[in-house]
């Protein structure tokens, strides 16, 4: 078993949140940190292979992050939304437009997934 553990240096600027292995890949984990920042890992690198970042995150910072079964994308609750990212193209599958609309009417402390990967749930304080 591999311990991973936050090497600043190497990756987050600051303490990390919430983190998430691939299932289909036990090498292949997501973080997000209240650098606000979402970063994934190949655990055999010694530093992370992707960084995502969205405006939303300067005031919201990710709180949770979940990588779908199929390794397609990565969710992650920041504030009252959620986002979806794909791993392939990086880019954010949610409109801007709906960025902004609530899930919730507090901070999302944490999201799930089905097994399929079809829902998405989510809870916080309220």
């Amino acid at each position: 078993m591999k311990l991973f553990t936050n090497r600043s240096s190497l990756g987050h600027e600051d303490s990390i949140v919430s983190v998430d292995v691939l299932e289909s890949n036990n090498e292949i984990i997501a973080t997000c940190s209240d650098d606000s920042t979402i970063r994934l890992w190949d655990l055999r690198m010694d530093e992370s292979i992707k960084v995502y970042k969205d405006p939303l995150f300067v005031e919201n910072t990710p709180s949770n992050v979940k990588i779908l079964p199929d390794g397609s994308r990565i969710l992650a609750g920041a504030g009252s939304n959620i986002l979806a990212f794909d791993m392939k193209t990086d880019k954010i599958l949610v409109e801007a437009s709906t960025l902004h609309k609530n899930c919730t009417r507090d901070e999302i402390n944490f999201v799930a997934i089905s097994p399929d990967g079809k829902y998405t749930a989510s809870c916080d304080d309220s």
